[in-house]
């Protein structure tokens, strides 16, 4: 459009010549003042909420012009409300996420250039998870402990323990066999909720070992 006008102003007067002049003068300044528009709305801190974006967008859109700052507002609305569903289709479904999901909306969320009114609260939650985690470590971790928190906090299903006289009584009993087999390592989260709930010695069986494996499999860790 400028080049278009820069050549307008070499040409001989004429009126069709100065109809498209003022024209192409007024989509320019209407173009202009859309771009920067778009632009201080993206920029704006705190950011400004969906609804006033969308209607800043909607007003641009009948421009006729290749607009980037407008397009990229578009793009960033779209990514807006994407997440808002996505944090409504969560909150319905009463599921807890997992810690990585929810650190996932999280960071998604604030590179998104929209006030989000849920993710004031899923920052909150990150903070108090993280807060929770730091104390839980520091109650149930040794120093230089190469066990995670959750490995740590997982119920346990090994048996002859040294230090255990109700099992020091129980060893002779048992046969060989039985040891070997109840003796079994036990490597991930999986092969304990297995022997749990194959193990009637243990008072988490018979349906209760899937619940306090599932809070500790489904839960913030």
């Amino acid at each position: 459009m400028r080049r278009l006008i820069d050549q307008g102003v070499g040409l001989a007067p004429h009126p069709s010549v100065e109809k498209a002049m003022a024209r192409l003068q007024e989509l320019l300044t209407m173009s202009e003042h859309w771009e920067d528009k778009a632009s201080s709305l993206l920029k704006a801190r705190p950011p400004h909420s969906i609804e006033t974006l969308s209607a800043a967008a909607e007003k641009a859109s009948g421009i006729p012009a290749y607009l980037p700052n407008c397009l990229l507002l578009k793009d960033t609305i779209r990514k807006a409300r994407e997440w808002l569903q996505e944090a409504e289709e969560l909150q319905a479904s009463g599921g807890v996420p997992m810690m990585d999901s929810l650190s996932d909306m999280v960071l998604r969320g604030q590179a998104i250039q929209v006030h989000l009114e849920p993710l004031d609260r899923l920052e909150s939650l990150m903070v108090e998870v993280q807060e929770w985690k730091e104390s839980a470590a520091t109650t149930f971790l040794q120093k230089d402990s190469t066990l995670t928190l959750l490995e740590v906090l997982c119920p346990r299903c090994e048996v002859g323990n040294v230090g255990s006289p109700k099992r020091k009584a129980k060893k002779g009993k048992e046969s060989p066999k039985s040891n070997k087999k109840k003796t079994q390592r036990l490597n991930t989260l999986s092969d304990v909720e297995k022997a749990l709930s194959d193990t009637k010695d243990f008072y988490l069986c018979n349906g209760n070992s899937g619940g306090a494996a599932g809070e500790g499999d489904g839960g913030f860790l």
